[in-house]
């Protein structure tokens, strides 16, 4: 998964956010490998929860806190 194909995905159009995109990929790999092990360069079902996990990140901007008001990560 590349820059570009996430940048499609959530369809951002400009270049202030292109760090921060990466930085969240970043993390979004991380995130699955901690959860089940590994991650799967270029497999369709690995890139589409690391595609949900960085759309959720970036629409969600914040720090969740249980019992606040912010949103928990979507169970997928």
């Amino acid at each position: 998964m590349d820059l570009e194909a996430i940048k499609n995905y959530l369809k951002v159009e400009h270049e202030e956010d292109d760090r921060q995109l990466l930085n969240q990929m970043a993390a979004a790999k991380s995130y699955i490998i901690n959860g089940i092990g590994r991650y799967i360069e270029g497999h369709p079902q690995f890139e589409l929860v690391l595609q949900m996990l960085v759309q959720h990140w970036y629409e969600n901007k914040g720090i969740y806190e249980p019992g606040g008001t912010g949103l928990s990560i979507p169970f997928t």
